[in-house]
């Protein structure tokens, strides 16, 4: 999980932490944060970490949510 985090992080200049499952080996949930100035900047980059995350072969994405504040 280290080297995908720190790939989000260089690659899109986001914040990312695992908030679950950090004592599990085969299994993680990661979170990530974005601050722009405007909602569509956010949502495409959500979006595009999202894509970037479905393709990567470090892991699998199961599922995903986007919540904006």
């Amino acid at each position: 999980m280290n080297s995908l985090k720190q790939l989000l992080r260089n690659r899109y200049n986001c914040s990312v932490a695992e908030t679950e499952y950090q004592d599990l080996w085969a299994r993680a949930q990661l979170g990530v944060a974005v601050v722009a100035g405007e909602v569509r900047q956010v949502q495409d980059q959500l979006e595009s970490i999202v894509r970037f995350a479905e393709t990567n072969a470090q892991a699998e994405l199961v599922d995903h949510e986007i919540e904006m504040y």
